[in-house]
């Protein structure tokens, strides 16, 4: 897949808008859990980033949805090691 597919000449603008795109999806899934977009669309998008950033490693962000494992963890979630009687 091109850097360039899914709109747009700028791969650096494109994997920027990428990464907040799924940022915001992530946000919305793992921690209000209220999905914004179904698995096909949200991995359409992750694909096409990871197409990008293997083209032009230097638009690799340490920040990059590409970059990490698992997401965050919702409000709700911060007193269940506590509520097992794990520390």
């Amino acid at each position: 897949m091109s850097a360039e597919a899914g709109g747009g000449g700028d791969p650096e603008a494109r994997a920027a808008e990428l990464r907040g795109e799924i940022a915001r999806y992530d946000h919305a899934y793992y921690v209000e859990d209220d999905p914004l977009v179904g698995d096909d669309v949200y991995d359409k998008l992750l694909d096409e980033l990871r197409a990008i950033e293997a083209e032009r490693p230097e638009l690799r962000t340490p920040d990059s949805p590409t970059q990490r494992v698992g997401g965050e963890s919702g409000a709700e979630d911060a007193g269940l090691a506590d509520a097992a009687g794990r520390r």
